[in-house]
């Protein structure tokens, strides 16, 4: 089908008459769609440069979408983006579809520098530039022409919904899309918890298998949008597709055993029971070959079997409505939903719809209405089971007035029995009622009182602190503000850690290193105070002009003396040493520490990295610290060296470029920092 796609687009499309993007520093979203040209590599064998030597073999895609159902090709897609102002213009890329198997973005800058990302749903999230449930890429664009090449090639459905965004734009337009996620996955759970009452309080099976169906279709689909996989299955790409085809066969096994009991389906029912249990049957099999390690052929018999599904139930519910069954409404009404949710949303996952947005939502709005319809009809459960009550007791009252004189016992004990049956479900009508208004209640208290907690415990134990005169009371309190503050902390780090991986291109400038050192050291001299440690700080002075940015020099002198401090035993020394050559200023900080070994210096400046040596003072460490001290010295063209002897101590040596009024900086290409951080 893709190939017949591309070949008629081919007769009707130039690749030479395509127009660049042109982009608008006041646009906070552009679509790329409509300028996006591709090519088919059924090989898979081309690399980036043989692609570049065929851009005239690239052809237009389809305004409606970038969706290619199954296909065993690598596709490469191409844009072309004119940027005009001579201000860098930062963007992000976003790449909507969160199951792609590989991605690799090349994007060439007008100075024919090329800067590469590899990432996808099959490798782990630390190859992802940008951490969220889809792919997003910073791309920082200065004045001229750019081009972006995508590699894709997945064993899954194959669809792109490529986008330009502001940062800003980007947060703006996701707040509302997480705060629409946030609202469905409320209400699936809330009905899963719901109903897990109500069947507990009714004894009633159906209830249990509703909230199962419930929280396994949840499941299914925030793994398929990427959400369960950025929460759970971030560093196991593999069992992030086995839990999606697992969940997505538990889904099916449970809305069918679901169906057939609120429907009472027996044997007496011969076609319908037979169809059921075919399809749970086949289910079952499904969950076995997941185990089995076949979910990628799994997934593609769900998606059918996802089609299949619905319309088996509706044709069920509608027989059943002809049949005068009127507590299938609701049920039916639930299942026309989902089947219109289910048969574009299927359709679309093998390829014959292109509109992403549709495809994107139309499981979640169809389950969301098809959950609280069927809601409405376990509700409506309950009235019918007080009408088929009360039809069964005149009955009986009739056939006990026919046949008084014969049957005027067995009519008393079924009188009993009715009676008994009636208080059974006035007892259940007044559990349902009391397990209402406790979750309202519950729901309220919830609400209120989760509203800032952090800031309220952090400002609760600082007024401690002030008016407490006992010591051993103040130590508490202050323990209690450290450990709030360090949380709220540990927050900030890690969102800080994000801003800086977003800062990719930040224009150097004329900065005083002795400036922000002396910026730096009060606070480090504390520290050290208070571990023994004496500070010796040589060659500082006014006018060691180099280049950089505050960001960049403020996290390298931080880290450098804090990793110092934090591995010197007390009672030693650290030296901070500024020199001066004709070139370049070389900051040191030498410390008398354990040292590291050969392995530790081969990884050390890795994200994450736990090396051997162990904070003296019981100390945490997050391992980012060099990783970031490394990533700015990239960036600002700074060389970072380090010299350790185990038992003797550690120096790390970093050369600044000296400032030269009328010079320019040497930056290291972007394409060697991405290799260097690695």
């Amino acid at each position: 089908m893709s190939k017949i796609f591309i070949l008629t687009f081919l007769l009707f499309h130039s690749y030479g008459l395509s127009a660049h993007s042109l982009i608008d520093p006041s646009q906070a979203h552009t679509d790329l769609t409509t300028c996006t040209y591709l090519f088919e590599d059924p090989s898979g064998q081309l690399s980036f440069e043989d692609i570049q030597n065929r851009r005239d073999q690239f052809i237009e895609a389809p305004e409606t979408g970038l969706n290619y159902g199954h296909s065993q090709s690598v596709f490469w897609f191409h844009w072309f983006l004119e940027q005009p102002n001579l201000e860098v213009a930062h963007r992000i890329l976003q790449f909507g579809f969160p199951f792609l198997d590989h991605l690799e973005l090349y994007h060439v800058s007008p100075d024919g520098q090329v800067e590469v990302w590899k990432t996808g749903d099959q490798l782990d999230f630390s190859t992802r530039p940008i951490k969220a449930p889809d792919f997003q890429f910073p791309i920082d664009l200065d004045q001229g022409k750019h081009e972006l090449f995508l590699k894709v090639w997945s064993k899954g459905t194959l669809q792109i919904s490529a986008s330009l965004w502001t940062p800003s734009g980007l947060l703006e337009h996701q707040g509302l899309h997480r705060l629409l996620w946030g609202v469905y996955y409320g209400i699936m759970l809330v009905l899963f918890f719901y109903n897990l009452f109500v069947g507990n309080a009714l004894k009633d099976r159906v209830y249990y298998l509703y909230a199962l169906y419930g929280l396994f279709m949840l499941l299914t689909l925030s793994i398929l949008f990427g959400d369960a996989s950025w929460w759970f299955f971030a560093h196991q790409p593999w069992l992030n597709n086995f839990m999606l085809s697992f969940s997505a066969s538990l889904t099916f096994l449970f809305v069918l055993l679901f169906v057939k009991a609120f429907l009472r389906i027996g044997p007496e029912l011969v076609w319908q029971d037979r169809l059921f249990n075919g399809l749970i049957v086949i289910s079952g099999l499904f969950c076995l070959l997941v185990i089995s390690q076949l979910s990628d052929k799994v997934m593609i018999l769900s998606v059918y079997l996802m089609l299949v599904l619905p319309i088996a139930l509706f044709v069920v519910s509608i027989s059943r409505l002809i049949q005068g069954d009127r507590q299938v409404r609701f049920f039916c009404a639930a299942w026309a939903v989902m089947l219109l949710a289910t048969f574009y949303s299927g359709l679309s996952f093998l390829g014959m719809f292109k509109s992403e947005f549709l495809a994107e939502h139309a499981l979640q709005v169809g389950s969301g209405i098809e959950m609280l319809l069927l809601s409405f009809a376990l509700a409506d459960r309950i009235n019918f089971l007080r009408r088929e009550r009360e039809k069964s007791r005149q009955l009986l009252a009739k056939a006990v007035q026919r046949e008084h004189k014969l049957l005027s016992d067995q009519a008393n004990e079924l009188e009993q029995e009715v009676q008994i049956r009636t208080e059974k479900l006035a007892l259940a009508n007044m559990r349902l009622s009391d397990l209402v208004r406790d979750r309202v209640e519950f729901t309220s208290i919830v609400a209120h009182d989760l509203r800032s907690p952090l800031s309220g415990i952090a400002g609760m134990a600082e007024l401690l602190i002030m008016e407490e005169s006992e010591p051993e009371k103040r130590q508490y309190a202050e323990g209690i503000f450290k450990s709030t503050v360090n949380m709220m902390q540990l927050i900030k780090n890690l969102l800080e850690v994000s801003n800086i991986e977003l800062e990719q291109a930040s224009e150097l400038q004329n900065c005083d290193l002795g400036h922000y050192l002396s910026r730096l050291l009060p606070e480090h001299m504390r520290r050290a105070e208070s571990k023994g440690i004496k500070l010796q700080l040589w060659g500082l002075k006014e006018g060691n002009n180099i280049w950089g940015t505050a960001m960049g020099i403020e996290a390298v002198l931080d880290n450098l003396i804090s990793n110092a401090i934090k591995y010197t035993p007390p009672n030693s020394l650290v030296k901070i040493l500024i020199e001066e050559t004709p070139d370049k200023y070389v900051f040191s900080v030498k410390d008398q520490g354990g040292g590291l070994n050969e392995e530790d210096q081969k990884k050390m400046f890795g994200r994450f990295q736990k090396l051997s040596a162990r904070p003296t003072g019981g100390e945490s460490s997050s391992g980012l610290g060099l990783y970031i001290v490394k990533n700015m010295c990239a960036r600002m063209g700074a060389e970072i060296v380090c010299q350790s002897q185990l038992e003797v101590g550690t120096t790390f040596f970093v050369y600044f470029q000296k400032f030269i009024e009328g010079a320019k900086p040497t930056v290291q290409p972007a394409t060697q920092r991405l290799e260097t951080t690695r």
